[in-house]
């Protein structure tokens, strides 16, 4: 039976986790840093109360322009889909990387070209996640993937039982 208590996933979303970085350049090695230490973001899930006030801002601002769409004033007798523009798409990805940003509260084996340690800024969040794209990807990833916010369950899983056939 599962236990209540390993079903948090609000909680462990919020408690984030470590995103070990592979590098961009060559994928199967991780990032490294001067120092050898591999570079790791610290994410909250999209469990957690950050993403969910994303979600729903998102959600609303969708709901009226489609409210405003489908109640606003025919000059005509013919209904005309509305298109989806370059502009939609492009408020979108704003609207990931703003989701991102927000769900990256730490990292660890960033440094300036001087060696020194770059803090972990909204403002130095954004500018890595706009200007290095496969960071980007590898951060969505992992904070899509539940699984990322918990460590391996002390208590097996019930067997499953064979499916029977008609």
């Amino acid at each position: 039976m599962a236990k209540i208590s390993t079903l948090q996933f609000t909680r462990r979303a919020e408690a984030g986790a470590e995103c070990p970085l592979m590098d961009p350049l060559a994928p199967e090695q991780p990032l490294l840093g001067a120092d050898g230490v591999q570079a790791n973001l610290i994410l909250l899930g999209t469990d957690s109360a950050v993403a969910k006030r994303h979600q729903q801002a998102r959600a609303a601002l969708m709901q009226s322009r489609l409210y405003a769409s489908a109640f606003s004033q025919k000059t005509d007798k013919t209904e005309v889909a509305p298109e989806v523009t370059a502009e939609d798409v492009a408020e979108q990805e704003a609207a990931e990387l703003d989701l991102l940003v927000a769900l990256t509260v730490g990292w660890r084996g960033f440094e300036d070209d001087e060696g020194a340690p770059v803090p972990c800024t909204s403002a130095t969040v954004r500018a890595l996640y706009e200007q290095c794209p496969p960071i980007r990807a590898q951060a969505l990833t992992f904070v899509t993937d539940r699984a990322r916010f918990f460590a391996a369950s002390a208590t097996p899983s019930a067997p499953s039982l064979p499916i029977a056939s008609a």
